[in-house]
């Protein structure tokens, strides 16, 4: 059985090329506080890329 496709690598690369270019940013804590909350993923992340956008 091949498990490749569940392979993180790429995912965690992302995530912290986010926290490094927008960490500091109120949109992303807002984000993960959401997170941390137990929101809805996809919920959050259009509440960030809203706040991202002006």
């Amino acid at each position: 059985m091949e498990f490749g496709v569940f392979d993180k690598s790429s995912m965690e690369q992302y995530e912290q090329e986010v926290k490094e270019r927008w960490g500091q940013s109120e949109a992303y804590r807002e984000f993960m506080q959401r997170q941390r909350d137990g929101e809805d993923f996809n919920k959050s992340g259009t509440c960030f890329c809203r706040c991202l956008q002006g």
